[in-house]
């Protein structure tokens, strides 16, 4: 009895002894599988917190990529070239007379400024420019499209995209961390804001000449030549850049970016130029991966609507013709002769003796007929010219003269935005007038730079020896001269002429001759008259304009007794 009980303690025993070697296997296998799931998750986890991670480094570093594209696609530049000096643009490039995306509005403002006066002159009558408005915008075409082919060739921008990210990896993939542009040929680039502010600003509306009409964007008080929307002229669409004014270089969503990736500029002939860049970047390691970013270019820099190696000519013609006219057929004619504001008192002949110009005459009791005496004449001029400067050579007879004043001031703010009448007034005013002995005197007037890109003019004057290296005195305007300005003919006034008779009879009919009375001067007269004529150019050859200012002082001498000189009108006509 005491036999079983034990043997069935024993037995009980071992099942308990099974039981808890059964539970603690249980319990060591549970726990490793838990281990082993808590180091599937750690492991799991650090990878994703790598991946993650590393998503991030790698989007950062593609952002910065593409970013410096940004910054940096101003660096990719052309110079000019060709036949004509650097195609007609060598006066808008920058300080390394180069052309960038930073600077190529310029060349597109001078194209349709050129085009404008050529539109302009043609609406106003003055002829057409067609050669010089078709060549300003095919060579500038020719650049804008060179300028394309660098800013979307992918090697170009993928230096400053690989420059970059090459030195920020992402790092928790270690060596395999390194990121590189994608391998496309080209770039994807969009043209952003359509319609709003490109860097080239227009001050003053009277620089696009009468009759044109530009595309604008205001923004903050300032006019501004629209981006994306091209402006007309003479027929011709010109294509500018938008870059928002006071506005760095900086990311944009790609979604942004695909909304104006494929959107076309309408009526633009040339490439459209972008500003914005999108790249994609990737890693090829132990762990592919690839992100993209889309930034917009700035450069920071704006510009004034002008042309910026141009200028507009005033030519002074002063002719005095002289003659000795009896009014009846018998006439002494003597060299025309050019004057000036110093030239005062001239004598174009000295004792003619009259006995020699007796001709037959139907006398009547109330005319006289000069028989004897040495006549000798003399002559005032250039005193319209005083006070002695370009303004008063202007306006010397009475006459309205704004529409001369208007036409030269509108073409100096074609190099010159904002300059006012007071101011171009003053300037002239300043100038002295000239004696070059030659019948024409010729002033410019132009712009001084003191910066290499041809920025923030200063308006001067000066003749042939005073100007600056630039300037191409022998161009011609394209256009057609016409007379804008016909001023009041003046009679005896400001140049006059008198004259002496020595031993001077005058016949008296029915008289003997020894008792003709004596007279010591003859009847003349002055007649001073004067046009202003303007031929507009359109700049492309740098010429924006002529004003030509033509005088002419008439002088007439008789021979007549000066008591005769109610008679003038009647004998000569009215001055006219």
């Amino acid at each position: 009895m005491l036999m079983q009980c034990k043997l069935k303690s024993e037995r009980s025993g071992g099942k308990r002894m099974k039981l808890v070697r059964r539970t603690t296997g249980s319990a060591f296998a549970i726990v490793a599988v838990c281990a082993l799931l808590i180091i599937i998750a750690i492991v799991t986890g650090f990878r994703m917190s790598v991946f993650l991670g590393s998503s991030q480094e790698m989007k950062n570093s593609v952002d910065a990529g593409a970013l410096n594209v940004a910054k940096s696609v101003f660096e990719l530049k052309l110079k000019p070239a060709g036949s004509k000096q650097g195609l007609g643009y060598s006066d808008v490039t920058d300080s390394q007379q180069q052309i960038s995306l930073a600077n190529i509005n310029r060349v597109w403002g001078k194209s349709f400024l050129v085009n404008a006066n050529a539109e302009a002159m043609s609406q106003q009558g003055y002829g057409s420019a067609t050669s010089s408005a078709t060549d300003a915008f095919q060579n500038a075409t020719t650049i804008n499209n060179e300028l394309y082919d660098l800013l979307t060739k992918k090697g170009n921008l993928a230096v400053y995209f690989n420059k970059l990210v090459s030195g920020k990896p992402a790092k928790l993939l270690g060596k395999g961390g390194s990121v590189s542009s994608g391998n496309t040929d080209e770039w994807d680039s969009a043209a952003l804001y359509r319609g709003e502010e490109s860097n080239i600003e227009v001050n003053d509306p009277l620089t696009i000449p009468s009759g044109i009409t530009a595309n604008l964007h205001t923004k903050n008080n300032q006019s501004y030549l629209q981006g994306y929307n091209p402006s007309e002229a003479n027929g011709n669409h010109f294509n500018f850049v938008t870059f928002h004014s006071n506005e760095a270089s900086h990311l944009v969503s790609n979604s942004t970016f695909d909304q104006w990736k494929d959107v076309a500029v309408p009526n633009s002939t040339a490439m459209t130029l972008p500003n914005t860049f999108k790249e994609s970047g990737q890693i090829a390691g132990q762990l592919q991966l690839a992100a993209a970013a889309s930034a917009v270019a700035n450069p920071m820099r704006s510009y004034e609507l002008t042309i910026p190696h141009s200028f507009v000519a005033i030519s002074l013609t002063s002719i005095a013709t002289i003659r000795l006219d009896d009014g009846h057929g018998h006439v002494t004619t003597y060299p025309q002769m050019a004057y000036y504001s110093d030239t005062g008192t001239v004598q174009p002949f000295k004792s003619v003796d009259l006995e020699k110009k007796r001709y037959t005459y139907p006398y009547t009791s109330s005319k006289w007929l000069a028989t004897t005496g040495l006549l000798s004449g003399y002559v005032s001029l250039g005193n319209e010219l005083q006070p002695d400067n370009l303004w008063q050579a202007i306006n010397a007879l009475p006459g309205d003269h704004s529409a001369a004043i208007s036409v030269i001031l509108q073409r100096v703010k074609e190099f010159k935005p904002g300059y006012t009448q007071a101011e171009l007034q003053n300037l002239l005013k300043g100038q002295h007038l000239l004696n070059n002995g030659e019948d024409t005197v010729t002033y410019y007037i132009f712009p001084k730079y003191t910066t290499p890109d041809n920025t923030s003019a200063q308006v001067s004057v000066g003749t042939a020896g005073q100007l600056p290296s630039w300037l191409n005195k022998g161009a011609s305007p394209e256009g057609t001269s016409k007379t804008i300005v016909k001023e009041t003919t003046q009679r005896d006034k400001p140049n006059t002429a008198w004259s002496t008779i020595n031993e001077g009879h005058y016949e008296i009919p029915m008289t003997p001759k020894p008792d003709w009375p004596s007279y010591s001067a003859d009847v003349h007269r002055t007649a001073l008259s004067g046009t202003l004529s303007w031929q507009p150019g359109t700049g492309w050859n740098q010429c924006l304009g002529v004003l030509s200012i033509n005088r002419k002082t008439d002088v007439i001498f008789t021979g007549w007794p000066s008591r005769s000189s109610d008679y003038m009108d009647e004998i000569f006509g009215p001055v006219q």
